[in-house]
C-alpha cells in the first residue's frame, strides 16, 4: 500500500487547549483507520511542524479525505506528500 508522510501544524485553537491533545490525536487515529488509512507512525516536534505521521493508504485521495476531515475540526493543518521506500526508489529509477 502506498505510503504517506504527514506534516502536521497545529492551529491557535489547538494551542489553547493543549491538554486536551492526547485524546484528540487518539480520535484522529481512529478516524483515519476507519477511513482506511493506516498510521504507521506518530511523532511531535519543535519547530515549522508540530507533529509528522507516516501513514498507509490505497490512494491520494483516501489521505486527503481523511486529511480534510481532521482539518474540519480547527486544531490542525496538514500537508500530505507520498513517500517512497527504497525498493520503490530503486524501480524509479532503474
Amino acid at each position: 500500500m502506498p505510503t504517506y508522510l504527514l506534516l502536521i501544524t497545529a492551529t491557535q485553537k489547538a494551542l489553547e487547549s493543549r491538554k486536551d491533545s492526547p485524546a484528540r490525536i487518539d480520535a484522529q487515529k481512529k478516524d483515519f483507520e476507519k477511513s482506511g488509512v493506516k498510521v504507521i507512525a506518530s511523532y511531535h516536534g519543535m519547530g515549522h511542524y508540530d507533529g509528522v505521521q507516516i501513514v498507509e493508504a490505497p490512494n491520494a485521495l483516501s489521505v486527503n479525505k481523511a486529511a480534510i476531515a481532521a482539518e474540519s475540526k480547527g486544531y490542525i493543518h496538514i500537508e500530505s506528500r507520498r513517500i517512497f521506500t527504497d525498493d520503490e526508489y530503486r524501480q524509479m529509477v532503474a
